[in-house]
């Protein structure tokens, strides 16, 4: 990169990071204004009175002022009116207004650290807000103590995995709370139908944790099996789709049964005397399906078709051989490729019709983390990968629950030493090595990335040929493609020190650290080395402490 454009470059950078600390310093002066303003507003009693209109001349026209309280446990009440104020003031509604003023009061009286870490410009204001708001039900002391221990640590995370990191320290807190509130949002489960837009309705619902992961795959199979049928559709509404024939099983069973024939069955021509019976190419079975066989059965072509393509089926058979052939009882039976076929002789031989097959059960991957202390007391955190943060408790009830009534298959997988994978020789990582990459970093490896769908494995070091181990966790990273012809051109250039951490410079000279804990700036072109967040808030707690111990040496 030129000297220009990279002096232009770093130039607009500046100016941006200005941005975002004068957009944070705006936030924050808006919630010591709001607060400020619900604690100062109060209506006069000249200001209650009607001033004696004809119509309320003879009633008493005094309008007597309520206090509220829209913030939680430990908050000030405020003027009935304050809300009509604020509205006006951010052109907004009411409802919003009153949401803001509870947020900035929670913050305030609450959450004292947390709202000065908003004040200095640490934390975003709003994921500030919905920290606060997923404290609502404890009381201030435990709502205080478990947002001091989240400051620390949610810095250099994205805000999911800081809420998340929140959410397990709820629940530490008061497993038992935690487990009522379990209780109680699942007891609004359900599912609601609006026509919002012309034309489509919009579905949503709330289900139990494992049941949405199954929908949500479930869903994407039959998407996959509904390409042919609806090739101008694109895979969101396949999935559609796929929701509305979900409710209709026969009629989904009968369309992907005739979007995936084994059997082409001509019996159109009329030069013909018999039908011609024709296999046509299929899909390759899924790894979970058994093959078909190579060679399928001699089977004799009926008499010629009558009205139906199938007619034939209940006229008397006529054996090729009538001195050799077996007994019509001992015939082999056809594969399960001829329905027609075998329902018609079983029907010569008065049998009864097999009982239904069962389908089978969804298989359904669900990676758990699941932690226990020296003592084995299990933690009562259980984090489901792609899904939420619960306790054990429920995670057991609800794994239980679908196995006994057969609503899932549960298939037990042992557990991977994260910190024990062999190297291998070759260039393609083993299947046990991508299983430990995935869950030691399931995000990709780029500063603050979320991503973790199509992602490329790559060789942190170019993989050179002959030589042996070079393949490893600690050489390995999950980007996506984008980021990784970045790398690949030189455009950023990492360096991986351990397993799950990197650190990428940019082209501007800026130098990130990523590790299983967060992301953050490590270093600037105009500033040098910095302090990480959780470096900068040890550092000012201990220049805190040392401070009150001066003063105290001093009085």
């Amino acid at each position: 990169m030129e000297s220009r454009r990279r002096d232009e470059s770093r130039e607009a950078t500046h100016r941006l990071r200005a941005g975002v600390d004068l957009r944070r310093r705006g936030e924050a002066e808006e919630l010591e204004a709001l607060c400020d303003l619900a604690l100062a507003y109060r209506l006069d009693e000249a200001d209650l009175l009607d001033y004696g209109t004809e119509i309320y001349r003879d009633r008493d026209t005094r309008l007597p002022e309520k206090l509220i309280r829209p913030g939680g446990e430990g908050t000030p009440g405020v003027s009935e009116f304050l809300a009509m104020e604020v509205a006006a003031l951010l052109r907004c509604s009411q409802t919003a207004a009153i949401e803001r003023i509870a947020s900035a009061l929670n913050l305030k009286y609450r959450h004292p650290m947390l709202f000065e870490a908003v004040i200095n410009g640490e934390v975003e204001c709003w994921l500030a807000a919905k920290a606060a708001w997923l404290c609502r039900d404890l009381d201030p002391m435990q709502a205080e103590s478990v947002t001091a221990r989240w400051l620390p640590r949610q810095y250099g995370l994205v805000p999911g995995a800081a809420l998340g990191e929140l959410k397990k320290l709820i629940i530490r807190v008061d497993a038992a709370a935690a487990r009522a509130r379990e209780a109680e949002a699942r007891a609004q489960r359900g599912v609601w139908l609006r026509d919002e837009e012309p034309g489509v309705t919009s579905i949503g619902g709330r289900l139990d944790v494992l049941d949405g992961r199954i929908v949500d795959e479930r869903l994407h199979q039959i998407s996959e099996r509904l390409k042919a049928r609806y090739p101008g559709l694109g895979h969101s509404a396949r999935r559609a789709k796929a929701l509305s024939l979900a409710m209709n099983p026969d009629l989904l069973l009968a369309i992907l049964e005739a979007d995936q024939p084994a059997l082409a069955i001509d019996c159109s021509g009329s030069d013909h005397d018999t039908q011609v019976i024709t296999a046509v190419p299929t899909e390759p079975p899924d790894e979970d399906e058994a093959p078909l066989p190579d060679e399928l059965p001699e089977i004799e072509p009926p008499p010629p078709p009558g009205p139906g393509p199938f007619a034939s089926l209940n006229a008397p058979r006529q054996a090729r051989r009538p001195d050799t052939s077996p007994e019509p009882s001992r015939l082999p039976e056809p594969p399960s490729r001829f329905p027609e076929l075998v329902e018609g002789r079983r029907a010569q031989r008065g049998e009864d019709p097999p009982p239904p097959t069962p389908a089978p059960l969804p298989r359904v991957e669900i990676v758990v983390h699941i932690t226990a202390d020296a003592d084995g007391t299990l933690d009562p955190v259980a984090s489901v990968e792609r899904a939420d943060t619960l306790t054990t408790a429920l995670l057991g009830e609800l794994l239980g629950d679908g196995y006994r009534n057969g609503e899932i298959a549960l298939k037990v997988q042992p557990v991977i030493d994260l910190n024990n994978t062999p190297a291998a020789d070759g260039y393609r990582p083993t299947r046990r090595m991508r299983k430990a990459l995935r869950l030691l970093r399931p995000t990709e490896a780029f500063p603050f990335s979320t991503r973790t769908r199509r992602l490329d494995i790559d060789h942190n070091t170019a993989y050179q040929p002959g030589r042996p181990g070079q393949t490893r966790l600690d050489n390995l990273a999950q980007l996506c493609r984008r980021v990784h012809r970045g790398k690949t051109k030189g455009v950023w250039v990492l360096n991986q020190i351990a397993t799950g951490h990197f650190r990428w410079t940019s082209p501007l000279g800026y130098v990130y650290e990523v590790t299983s804990g967060g992301a953050w700036l490590e270093c600037t072109p105009d500033l040098g080395p910095q302090l990480s967040p959780v470096e900068r808030t040890i550092q000012d707690w201990c220049d805190t402490i040392a401070d009150a111990a001066d003063l105290a040496r001093c009085g």
